[in-house]
């Protein structure tokens, strides 16, 4: 279809920066803040104005990859010192008309799925480095070939069946996960960041920060290394990317009736964790509101006789 056209911007003295093809409403892309080129892009968030024109029409695909190679190359490009055009390239390789060769997909990506599909009716074995080159060359979908590799169905348009290994399963390739349990004294292993989360019952993320070193522990129980002492842990959320104050924590002293000892904590949520009591308890505690926790076990300090 003849429905592509070559444009070209304009600066205020008139001088032509930039020339692209497309079809339907791309030339006005750069306005609307969706243009892939960082200096066309930056002048106009700047407030400069340019104009569009429309150079040539009706035209091909092919033809207004020509057209734009020929006049980038006539006005040069900003880029290599050649010209006056804020092209980045030398045009005629944007998104729908350049393929990437074989070779250039496997080195792009190491994590390529190796296609090897037989013929039902001829017998014929053919392979491919990956998915998306086998669904191209195929002309289908890569989600068909990945569902005939992955076992979901057997053959493809009837004639293709599965000759090789099928993909394993995203458990199987998941990192193993090692932390520590510091209650119980055991390591606990788990296949991802996602089962461990259900295991210890916590919000989802909260292995992966640990894992990442964003918090030293999970529950003041969780660790990645059982030579770490507890109490003098830093709390969760002491450092962000704002480089906030560190959040502080007031140290509470409760008293023990069964043992008549005094208890020291950190904070409420490490003697929450210690006595097996919701941390907000405390604070009522403290405050007066509950005399005490645990049947008459843990009283205020003050209170103790």
């Amino acid at each position: 279809m003849n429905s592509y056209y070559v444009y070209a911007y304009y600066n205020s003295n008139n001088d032509i920066i930039y020339v692209g093809k497309g079809k339907s409403t791309r030339c006005y892309d750069h306005f609307r803040g969706r243009s892939s080129n960082k200096i066309l892009k930056g002048k106009i968030a700047k407030g400069e104005q340019f104009k569009v024109e429309i150079l040539y029409k009706n035209l091909t695909e092919k033809n207004a990859f020509d057209i734009e190679k020929n006049i980038i190359k006539q006005y040069g490009r900003v880029v290599d010192k050649t010209g006056c055009l804020y092209n980045l390239t030398t045009g005629g390789e944007g998104v729908s008309g350049y393929v990437y060769s074989v070779n250039e997909i496997e080195r792009r990506y190491s994590n390529l799925v190796e296609v090897v599909l037989e013929n039902i009716n001829t017998g014929e074995i053919r392979q491919w480095p990956g998915i998306g080159i086998a669904a191209r060359e195929l002309q289908t979908s890569p989600s068909n070939i990945h569902n005939l590799v992955s076992g979901k169905t057997q053959t493809l348009f009837k004639i293709w069946k599965l000759k090789g290994k099928k993909i394993e399963k995203y458990k199987n390739k998941m990192n193993k996960i090692k932390i520590y349990d510091n209650l119980s004294k055991q390591w606990l292993n788990f296949d991802s960041c996602i089962e461990c989360d259900k295991h210890i019952n916590v919000s989802a993320g909260y292995t992966s920060c640990l894992l990442s070193g964003k918090i030293k522990h999970i529950k003041y129980r969780y660790t990645l290394t059982k030579d770490i002492i507890l109490t003098n842990l830093p709390r969760p959320g002491i450092c962000n990317k704002n480089q906030k104050r560190p959040k502080k924590y007031k140290p509470i002293t409760v008293f023990d009736t069964y043992t008549n000892k005094n208890l020291m904590f950190e904070s409420r949520k490490e003697a929450g964790y210690q006595l097996g009591i919701y941390p907000g308890d405390f604070k009522y505690l403290l405050n007066g509101k509950l005399k005490s926790l645990k049947k008459g076990r843990y009283v205020k300090a003050s209170q103790a006789v």
